[in-house]
């Protein structure tokens, strides 16, 4: 099963910030639905503070001994960057829909 949806994103400082790649869990692969063969996913301005990124989640690894070892099975990971700059990794809010929606690909 995959899950379609998008990862919403919001600058939160008067600096441009690049989203350059996105990376899933032990449980979800995480990737974006379009393939980008260069430059960022997404470019956010404060004249274009929000974008949105569609993607999908799948299963990476539904094992038991993965569901009861992990510890963060909603830790998706997405880089920012300033454009062209160093990147800082940061886990995306995951609410209790997408949570939910991830269920029905792998059940924790």
């Amino acid at each position: 099963m995959v899950v379609h949806g998008t990862i919403e994103a919001t600058l939160r400082t008067d600096e441009p910030r690049d989203l350059t790649q996105v990376a899933g869990t032990v449980i979800y692969s995480l990737r974006p639905d379009a393939p980008v063969v260069s430059g960022p996913l997404a470019t956010l301005t404060p004249a274009n503070p929000k974008a949105s990124v569609r993607g999908s989640v799948s299963v990476s690894r539904c094992d038991g001994h993965a569901r009861g070892e992990t510890k963060k099975p909603y830790a998706f990971l997405v880089w920012l960057a300033p454009p062209g700059g160093e990147e800082t990794a940061l886990n995306p809010v995951v609410d209790e829909t997408a949570r939910a929606a991830f269920q029905g690909v792998c059940p924790l």
